[in-house]
């Protein structure tokens, strides 16, 4: 029963600012996410860009991810097709942003997990890459009827 699947991975958009900065300060998907395919004993991959656009007269901004579901950044099960499979994955979901511009630094690489980690920060309008990994053990037991899931939520302030 080990197979590959492809994950479903949700990613939500908060933003907080200061009132009247709100309208100015935004988060938005310019490239959806990639195809996740979860296979044991490997590394899933998959990547999402963002565009960043801040304030005017505040520019600065920081970008940070948590996944406040329950799963702490593990993927979970569905409901469909998923009997003997695995509750959630043994290992969670890892991101790491960049930007395109050298005035967006990186935070490095972090384990999603239920506390806000912050991403990356900086100055001005920029397009930002968030590449995802997942370690998937060699003895998990997958399924492809099963989706395996969770939901990140990304803060913009």
């Amino acid at each position: 029963m080990r197979r590959a699947f492809v994950l479903c991975l949700f990613a939500v958009a908060a933003l907080l600012s200061p009132a009247g900065a709100a309208a100015a300060l935004s988060l938005s998907v310019t490239t959806p996410l990639s195809a996740f395919t979860v296979t044991p004993g490997t590394t899933a991959t998959a990547s999402a860009v963002y565009a960043v656009t801040p304030d005017v007269l505040n520019p600065n901004w920081s970008l940070s991810i948590a996944d406040t579901t329950g799963n702490a950044g593990h993927l979970a099960r569905g409901t469909t097709g998923c009997s003997g499979v695995e509750a959630q994955t043994a290992n969670a979901l890892r991101a790491r942003a960049s930007g395109l511009l050298p005035a967006t630094t990186s935070a490095g690489t972090k384990t999603v997990s239920a506390i806000d980690q912050p991403l990356a920060s900086g100055v001005g309008a920029d397009a930002v890459t968030v590449n995802f990994s997942l370690v998937v053990l060699a003895n998990e037991v997958l399924s492809t009827a099963c989706q395996m899931k969770t939901t990140v939520t990304y803060t913009l302030q």
